[in-house]
């Protein structure tokens, strides 16, 4: 293996071990072309290897694939701390800020929707390992509706969530 794709998965293996929340493949493909790494190809090749080596997992809802990085993950990271450059880590995290998504957080947000009798039901979670902060599930009618709170879950979940706090403790 070259050092180059060495590098390409302990990116991806950084990246998930930052973001500490599953991460769209898309997320992360964009950030590999944003910075001119590599292509979409070569990305897709490198998650089936760190898969296939129990790095790490994935799981596919409505046409989305979520990427999570495994204890054998965090632990082969761990070996290669200066692989990485400074230059890439702070690439990262100005690609994170750029997509609003925590740097190095330990809260999960997750959004996901179903089909339910006469409608959907939309599903916002915000969770750490240890604790439930917050689970609601919402009926609506159509997909659209359903994909909408998903979408707007991940991007204003904390506004959300202090909101919601705000207004029940009154």
């Amino acid at each position: 293996m070259s050092q180059v794709q060495s590098l390409y998965k302990l990116i991806i293996l950084y990246m998930l071990n930052k973001a500490k929340q599953p991460l769209l493949g898309t997320q992360i493909t964009d950030f590999f072309q944003q910075h001119d790494y590599t292509n979409y190809f070569t990305v897709q090749v490198t998650f089936q290897e760190l898969s296939e080596a129990g790095f790490i997992t994935f799981a596919e809802t409505h046409n989305n694939t979520y990427y999570s990085i495994t204890q054998s993950g965090r632990e082969t990271l761990s070996y290669f701390p200066e692989q990485i450059s400074q230059e890439i880590r702070d690439e990262i995290k100005d690609y994170f800020s750029s997509i609003e998504l925590p740097y190095d957080s330990d809260i999960q947000c997750v959004a996901n929707y179903y089909k339910t009798t006469g409608g959907y039901n939309a599903n916002c979670q915000l969770n750490s390992q240890s604790t439930t902060y917050l689970d609601l599930t919402m009926h609506v009618q159509t997909i659209e509706m359903a994909e909408s709170i998903c979408s707007n879950w991940r991007a204003q979940s904390e506004e959300v969530y202090h909101h919601l706090l705000e207004i029940l403790i009154k």
